[in-house]
């Protein structure tokens, strides 16, 4: 099966849930560190890629637990290369983390286990949002559109600065 990674924003509650040691197993260990408190974690759509991801060395698990994923499939049904139009904002802010958390990981001679961290990045940026129905969502009215603008610079954004960090610390 080849990888795909395609990632879905699973809303989870309260901040309560962090600090309960089994359900902090049931998300993957997410709950550990403590910084997916903005009430939704990430999934990989594709459970390959999940399990990929789940065998590779301990900094680079840790860097994606830090930044707000979980090591299990979303079991979100939509096409490749879609994402929920209501997780745009918390997949900017979820590029931002792994940004963020670039620069405290030797991540560069880690054993990714297969997992290719520029594919993802390309495949998230693009990414197309779908409205609940799955269908493709429309363009913005008039009124949507400062607000659609700036989603989209968020990405843009979001995505040069991955990508730059990225490449810088891992080559």
């Amino acid at each position: 099966m080849a990888l795909t990674y395609d990632i879905d924003i699973q809303k989870i509650g309260t901040d309560g849930l962090f600090s309960d040691p089994k359900l902090s197993r049931i998300f993957g260990g997410t709950a550990a560190t403590g910084e997916s408190s903005d009430e939704y974690v990430a999934k990989f759509r594709n459970p390959a890629t999940a399990e990929m991801l789940q065998g590779a060395d301990e900094t680079v698990r840790t860097f994606f637990k830090e930044s707000g994923f979980a090591f299990l499939p979303s079991g979100v049904d939509l096409p490749e290369g879609r994402h929920r139009e209501a997780d745009t904002m918390a997949l900017t802010d979820l590029m931002r983390r792994l940004k963020d958390h670039v620069p405290k990981y030797r991540l560069k001679d880690a054993d990714w286990n297969g997992f290719d961290i520029s594919e993802m990045i390309e495949a998230f940026g693009k990414s197309q949002a779908v409205s609940s129905d799955g269908v493709t969502a429309p363009a913005p009215q008039a009124q949507l559109m400062p607000r659609t603008v700036a989603t989209a610079m968020g990405l843009g954004i979001a995505i040069g600065f991955v990508a730059f960090f990225l490449v810088d610390r891992l080559f």
